[in-house]
């Protein structure tokens, strides 16, 4: 496996992990509380980067729903590049969280 291919792995390992974190930690409240984004740097395959969690209500939700996104990205070419890997909890008041899907993501209307 080449090494971009080991970090790929890992860093969706590492969004993994805190996304099941999320899920077993917060209730929708809770959610509701999270900061807009929250930035910290981690290593992941020998190689520092940032793991930024986001928060924000659906614009599509007449529910209030929540939608929190865990993103790892790694930088190069003195941060002129970058690669990131997302994934997304849906929090809502009456239901369990669940897993985002890629239109709510990027907030792109579903068809």
């Amino acid at each position: 496996m080449d090494a971009r291919a080991v970090f790929n792995d890992a860093a969706l390992a590492a969004v993994q992990s805190e996304i099941v974190r999320l899920i077993t930690a917060l209730s929708y409240p809770q959610a509701c509380e999270l900061p807009e984004t929250q930035v910290s740097d981690i290593v992941v395959a020998g190689r520092e980067v940032q793991l930024t969690t986001f928060r924000q209500r659906l614009p599509s939700s007449s529910s209030g729903e929540i939608l929190v996104v865990v993103q790892v990205a790694r930088f190069g070419l003195g941060g002129i590049v970058s690669y990131q890997i997302e994934r997304g909890l849906i929090f809502s008041a009456n239901a369990a969280p669940r897993e985002a899907t890629g239109p709510e993501l990027t907030g792109s209307p579903v068809q």
